[in-house]
Parts: C-alpha cells; structure tokens; sequence
C-alpha cells in the first residue's frame, strides 16, 4: 500500500488527538475519547513499516538516517514541552509534587515516561492524572516500538523470511495481544496500559496493512497480473478472520481496562472516605 504523504491519514490523526483532547476536557461528551490513542499507534505502524520496507526494497534504507529523522521530528517539540512545563512546575508546585514531577521529567527526557507510569494505580486514577507529563506515555511507548521494530523488519527481509512478513506480523500481534489479556487477567492494569509489549499489537496491526496488502506490479503482463492480484485476494480473505478477532479483542481489551479502572477508582473512593472518617473521630 502506498504509504508517501497522505491527506486521509492526515485526517485520521487529526481526529485521533482531538478525540483526546475531547476526552480530556468533555469527558462526559466522549467518554471513549482516549481510544484515539489506539488509532494513533496503529497509523503510526503502518506509516514506519511503510517508509522501512520501501527503503528496504531499494536498498536504501540507513540505520543513521533513520533515527536523525526521528529526532529531529519529535526532540524540538519535546524540549520546549518539558522546560516550559519544567519552570512552571517549579514555580507552582509544592515540594513533593516537584520532587515526583522532577523524577517523570528525567525518565522522559530518556522515552521511558511510559515505564514509570506503570508503578502507580493507572491512566484514570488521580495520582497520574495531576502529573503534567502524563501524555508523554505515549510518546515512549512510540519511540521504544521504534528502536526495536527496524531490527526485526531487517530480519523479515532476509530472503526465506519474505513470503513469511504478513504471517510473522500476524503471530506477534496475536502475542501480544494475548500477553495484553493475560496482564488485564492477572490485575497488572497499569502494566497493561503503559508497557510496550500489551501496545505492540496496535502498531502491528497498521504493519500487516503494508504486508498484507502489498502494491501491485503494474510492470507485469496483464495475465500475470490477474494471477498476482488472485494471490493477494487469497491472503487477504485468509488474513481477514485473524483481523477481524484481533478487532474483537481490542473492544474487549478497551471494556476491560475501563472496567477495572472504575474499580480501582470506587475502592479508591472507599479508602479515602474511610480514611477521612478515622481523622473525624
């Protein structure tokens, strides 16, 4: 699939954050905003798979290009976010919340936000909720699938591997995914949500559009043609019902996490309301 600049994955993003931001600041409005999150990650895929396999097939693709061109996209904007958040923080913070935003801001400043989010209660709980640096979670998640993908697509384009990519992304989307249930099952909530492993999924998921679906030849004969596309159409339909579960799953995986994060906040309520009444007495 083509994966150049597109205006309509440019719209999708679009509404991926203002879906955020609506959750954010009308939560009753869309209560399912954060959800765009999860769209963002698998554009995100589908966009870096797209710009690595196609300098893969023309033998152009550099280890050191590539990451300069990460930086340069995200480290201007994460600079002036952090130090403009950083001197307001230590003009109207109080000492403790300082000390606790000081420690969020040195794991950011190495991609790892996302780490250290997963040692508190979750995403919707109130203690990760005052952080200002909440929203860089995903930004770790992002540039932490980013250091480790590129090595596995120079795998997958090692020549007995190459009828295999849409099959290898497959198996480890349906991994992760599983390893992501298993977290939610054990009670690991935070871990579920922040953590890259229960998140690969999402980006292999926009990676199986560009293996999936691969461009046509238009340099092939017509007959040769018609035999690549029935090829294609024979993956596509055997590629669908694990698309379709995975699709499944994730609205599952979504009805769980706001489930036991609404659990999480009632027996947070009844601490604290028992709290307060040991102090009354």
């Amino acid at each position: 699939m083509d994966t150049h600049y597109r205006r309509d994955i440019e719209g999708l993003r679009a509404l991926a954050v203002l879906s955020v931001i609506a959750y954010h600041a009308f939560p009753a409005i869309a209560p399912g905003g954060f959800v765009g999150v999860d769209v963002f990650f698998v554009i995100s895929g589908f966009l870096i798979t797209g710009i690595i396999a196609r300098e893969r097939d023309a033998a152009a693709f550099s280890w050191g290009r590539f990451y300069l061109r990460r930086a340069r996209r995200i480290l201007p904007a994460l600079v002036a976010v952090t130090l403009t958040i950083a001197a307001l923080a230590a003009c109207i913070e109080l000492p403790l919340q300082l000390r606790t935003t000081g420690g969020v801001l040195g794991v950011s400043g190495l991609f790892a936000a996302n780490i250290g989010f997963t040692q508190t209660p979750g995403y919707f709980d109130p203690v990760p909720q005052q952080s200002p640096f909440l929203h860089l979670w995903s930004l770790g998640v992002e540039e932490q699938f980013y250091l480790l993908w590129p090595a596995l697509i120079a795998l997958l384009w090692l020549k007995p591997l190459k009828r295999a990519r849409p099959w290898l992304a497959l198996i480890l989307a349906a991994l992760s995914l599983a390893f992501a249930e298993s977290q939610l099952a054990a009670g690991a909530i935070s871990q579920a949500f922040f953590s890259l492993a229960p998140r690969a999924w999402e980006f292999l998921a926009g990676a199986l559009l560009v293996f999936g679906v691969p461009a046509p030849n238009t340099s092939r004969a017509p007959a040769r043609n018609s035999q690549a596309l029935g090829a294609r159409l024979k993956k596509a339909w055997l590629i669908a019902p694990a698309a379709s579960w995975l699709s499944a799953k994730a609205r599952d995986r979504a009805a769980k996490i706001m489930a036991s994060q609404d659990l999480a906040r009632f027996k947070g309520l009844s601490q604290s309301r028992a709290i307060s009444a040991g102090h009354s007495r």
